[in-house]
């Protein structure tokens, strides 16, 4: 068995550090990060940052490493926080997760084609076209990322160790190539120092420029914790995995540096400066847009082009196998608590989750559809979910944490996390990492489906494992919100700065005499009509957010009605004798429990005590069977219930009854007691039901409700003897 274990396990630390450092670094890593890095802080300003923000992920990993080595099964985040907190918090954390995943797979995939247009022109650019959101696209540039996913899923598919194969193949592959070129372009550069001025951008100050630079850590980095996500499937032990972590993240924040250094150590003739080059890249075509194929152009001609372009398929081969791998574990184990349908949990003899698989797959395969355009605004949404993601970690690591280091780590995670966010949700404070508006209008979409998702699991789980924290719901309605505000916000401010571009526009091509005031009107009309269409929007999402909360808060209110009734149902069953419907042993005990406090408490309390004891149970049950010992414990009860009507009435073993007597029954309590034994009497002659009863007084020196029942049992014992005397004496 444990062999057949093992054989289960594939990743090797190797293949593990591969997982990892191929899914944090992705197209953008090689493209897109150093023109962002180099315009938001210069050379000397990224490599800072980048060195802080690696320091920043070093702390997460930690977290990361503390809550795998408590909780070691599969599904990384989702795992963490659900046994850390609860399923609610599992579900939020993993939600967003789901998300930055998606939006990093998404992106690697429309970069196909941009890829394909850089080095092969329009070659891909046939079929019909159309455009949307000002992005042109093309069918063949369709077929060609639909194929390329297609085959990457495949591979997935098909084995996790070819999969692994591939992985550790292409990440050597663009390592290599990364520091090789770093050092060869190093060794080939001849402008000095000069080539790197100004050392900072000339936008803001330094600190700024760093504090941008370190807060896009988050999004530079996600994809490094995948392995956590299936860390039952290591060969290795799972201490290591902080190893794995922290190597990774140093090769990632290398791969980095080693990118925006390149990208300024030539840059063509026509600049005086790398800033000037950098900040006129939106206009330029071809490989000059790409600074870093130009510096590997210009130094090592047409090879250079050739290895880093090799490098660059790794670079997207590797993202999307990482991606694929990470959503479909997560995926796969949150089906296996019924969040999705249970066919996403499926795993196939080799303990590959196909139908996962099979669903990123199909939902992928849109993407390209939508333009470059609409999957940048979900790109930079990932910032905001790595944040949330990496901040639910470090807390859940500071709740488990063992010892005071640990609970460091959490702390500083968690600070880190709250900073980032407030730096993406308070863009006033640093508008550097301000979202578009349609980024923030589709985080906000994406939280309202979470919340419908929400209930729709809440409606679901019969096991009522979801639904219990508040807290879960304020936070999703608190994103809601202010991610609304935010959107509205960008969009006044935009739409007001283009409605002035245009107006300025118009008045510099045209004469002040032939100026057309209703041509203005009708601008600002477009611009109104544009703001009104998004706060019809606002008030629409918000009322559906609405009401949704109230729908999940009927269901919560109705499960805990249910509860309730359970537990009372519970509570009278417990309450109850089950064969006669007096009162049952466990009442008798809370009603002890209840008279014993006011006794010590002094009252002036008036009270005394039946014991009753059926006479010949046994035998009845000997001769006749316990169905005829049942009526006749029955019918005992009845003779009990019916002379001590206004007692409670308890049966505390199988023939054995107590009565409390209080009020009327207590002053009457000698008469009562007389009725009930003339009835034995009378009985015992005539080999009817005979019960022996016996009856104490409650006295001032009685310290508990014990006292004054061992005197009636007693006397129940005395009497019970009699019946049996007198009844002999008769035979």
């Amino acid at each position: 068995m444990e062999r057949k274990s093992h054989k289960l396990k594939y990743l090797s630390p190797l293949g593990a550090l591969a997982l990892s450092l191929g899914t944090a670094i992705g197209w953008g890593s090689f493209v897109v990060t150093n023109n962002q890095y180099l315009r938001q802080a210069g050379p000397v300003g990224s490599i800072i940052g980048l060195v802080l923000g690696s320091l920043i992920m070093v702390i997460i990993a930690k977290n990361y490493h503390i809550l795998s080595n408590k909780y070691p099964d599969n599904g990384g985040i989702y795992t963490y926080t659900k046994k850390a907190f609860s399923h609610d918090h599992g579900f939020l954390s993993a939600w967003f997760m789901i998300l930055g995943l998606f939006a990093v797979l998404w992106a690697n995939i429309t970069s196909i084609p941009l890829f394909a247009k850089y080095f092969f022109g329009s070659s891909f650019q046939f079929g019909f076209h159309y455009q949307i959101f000002n992005y042109d696209v093309y069918l063949g540039e369709i077929l060609l990322s639909i194929a390329c996913l297609v085959l990457v899923g495949g591979i997935c598919l098909i084995s996790r160790k070819i999969s692994a194969y591939v992985q550790i193949g292409f990440v050597l592959i663009f390592v290599a190539v990364a520091l090789f070129l770093f050092v060869f372009s190093v060794a080939k550069h001849e402008g000095g120092v000069e080539t790197y001025k100004p050392a900072f951008a000339s936008k803001s100050t330094p600190v700024l420029q760093i504090i941008a630079i370190v807060s896009m850590s988050p999004w530079a980095f996600i994809g490094f914790e995948s392995i956590t996500h299936s860390s039952s499937e290591y060969k290795f032990s799972i201490k290591k995995t902080f190893i794995v972590l922290l190597v990774s993240i140093i090769l990632t924040g290398l791969i980095y540096i080693a990118i925006t250094q390149i990208s300024v150590m030539a840059y063509p003739e026509e600049y005086s400066s790398w800033e000037e080059y950098i900040n006129d890249l939106p206009n330029l075509e071809g490989i000059k847009a790409l600074p870093l194929f130009y510096v590997s152009q210009k130094f090592l001609g047409a090879f250079g082009l050739g290895i880093l372009s090799i490098a660059l398929v790794g670079v997207i081969v590797t993202s999307l196998i990482g991606n694929i791998t990470a959503l479909s574990r997560l995926l796969s184990f949150m089906a296996k608590d019924r969040v999705f349908n249970k066919k996403m949990g499926y795993l196939n003899k080799k303990r590959i989750p196909v139908y996962a698989i099979l669903f990123i797959l199909i939902v992928s395969s849109v993407i390209p559809f939508l333009g470059r355009t609409a999957i940048g605004w979900i790109v930079d949404i990932t910032t905001i979910c790595a944040a949330l993601s990496y901040g639910y970690v470090s807390i859940s690591a500071f709740k488990v944490a063992q010892n005071k280091k640990d609970r460091i780590f959490g702390i500083l995670g968690s600070t880190m996390a709250a900073i980032f966010l407030v730096l993406l949700f308070l863009p006033f404070i640093f508008k550097a990492n301000a979202l578009s508006a349609e980024s923030y209008f589709l985080l906000s979409v994406w939280a309202i489906i979470g919340l419908l998702y929400f209930r729709i699991t809440l409606s679901k789980d019969g096991e009522k494992r979801f639904g219990k924290s508040a807290i879960v719901l304020i936070g999703l309605l608190f994103l809601i919100f202010i991610t609304s505000l935010l959107w509205i916000a960008q969009k006044v401010t935009t739409s007001n700065d283009e409605l002035v571009s245009k107006i300025n526009d118009y008045y510099k091509v045209t004469p002040k005499e032939l100026v057309d005031l209703n041509y203005i009107d009708s601008l600002r009309a477009v611009t109104n009509r544009s703001i009104a269409i998004s706060i019809f929007l606002l008030v629409l999402m918000l009322g559906f957010t609405s009401i949704i909360i109230f729908d999940v808060y009927r269901i919560k209110s109705k499960r805990e009605n249910e509860s309730l009734k359970e537990a009372s149902t519970a509570r009278d069953i417990a309450m109850r004798d089950s064969l006669t419907g007096v009162k049952s042993k466990h009442a008798y005990a809370v009603y002890e429990a209840d008279l014993n406090l006011k006794i010590s408490s002094l009252e002036n309390l008036e009270f005394a005590v039946v014991v009753s004891d059926i006479n010949d149970l046994k035998k009845v049950n000997d001769e006749f069977g316990h169905d005829e010992g049942d009526k006749y414990i029955k019918s005992a009860c009845q003779i009990i219930c019916d002379i001590f009507k206004h007692s409670p009435v308890f049966r505390i073993g199988g023939d054995e009854f107590v009565a409390i007597l209080m009020k009327d029954d207590y002053k009457n309590r000698e008469y009562l007691m007389n009725e009930i034994n003339s009835l034995s009497d009378k009985n015992n002659r005539e080999n009817g039901i005979v019960v022996s009863s016996g009856m104490a007084l409650y006295e001032k020196g009685d310290q508990n409700l014990s006292d004054v029942f061992k005197r009636a049992d007693e006397k129940m014992y005395e009497r019970k003897e009699y019946l049996k005397r007198l009844k002999n004496e008769q035979k």
